[in-house]
């Protein structure tokens, strides 16, 4: 379990960088939302409580965090115990039917295998109009297409076989999308886009060459905040998107 003083070092890490995705997402949807103290939020794969910590600190409003690690959640009530916050494991929680005004879960979908299930059980726990800031990798990068064109049979079988024994389900991806077919699948769920942040950047595969490019070599192998800003803005390494609930929807077994 992570201690104290690694949550909050690492929680200074995130908010003093501006490019950060903490940061960015984080301005994002307090700049374009109306949050006070009676505002409900739901922070739905808190992790260690990052995000909880940021909106209490900012709006001391009525925020549920909650997690499916026992571990992450009894570090972010050490870390942040003078918070009034209602820090809760999936089991604890009792998923509230219209419930909340702001539902936030980034980092999280790459993560669920019932993904219908996961965008169902958000939608139902919003009020009318209420928004979902939910963030997730991005398929369309330098770095993913670079692995994939190196892609070979042999490397897929290993690590197929290292799944089956070494699968960790706080770790590894097992769905990834681009833009467009992830606001698909949100429409389909019955959430309107309203907002859309490239986060984090570019990332660039380094290779050898880029040794001797000057205005490349910097960006070789991290993330080029200028690159994000400009024209390679939709390669960001992950996205950020707010959608307002617009429609009750049901997920059945065959859906």
């Amino acid at each position: 379990m992570k201690s104290s003083a690694e949550i909050h070092n690492y929680y200074k890490e995130c908010f003093d960088n501006p490019s950060s995705r903490y940061s960015r997402m984080m301005k994002e949807f307090v700049n374009t939302n109306n949050i006070s103290r009676e505002t409900r939020v739901l922070d739905y794969g808190c992790g260690t409580g990052l995000v909880s910590h940021y909106l209490y600190k900012q709006f001391k409003c009525k925020i549920d965090a909650v997690d499916i690690s026992k571990d992450e959640i009894e570090a972010a009530r050490l870390a942040w115990d003078k918070d009034d916050i209602c820090w809760l494991t999936m089991d604890e929680f009792t998923y509230p039917e219209s419930e909340y005004d702001f539902v936030i879960s980034s980092q999280v979908i790459e993560h669920i295998h019932n993904v219908g299930n996961y965008l169902a059980v958000i939608n139902r726990m919003l009020k009318k109009d209420g928004n979902l800031l939910i963030g997730t990798p991005n398929v369309i990068t330098p770095g993913l297409f670079w692995r994939q064109m190196r892609c070979k049979e042999e490397s897929l079988k290993a690590w197929s076989r290292q799944m089956i024994i070494g699968y960790d389900k706080g770790m590894d991806h097992i769905n990834a999308w681009d833009t467009h077919h992830f606001v698909t699948l949100l429409a389909s769920c019955g959430f309107e886009l309203e907002r859309y942040l490239p986060t984090e950047g570019v990332p660039i595969p380094k290779f050898r060459f880029m040794n001797i490019i000057p205005p490349i070599r910097k960006m070789g192998g991290v993330y080029g905040d200028k690159m994000n800003r400009r024209l390679f803005k939709n390669l960001c390494y992950t996205q950020h998107f707010v959608f307002k609930k617009v429609m009750q929807i049901e997920i059945k077994n065959n859906d």
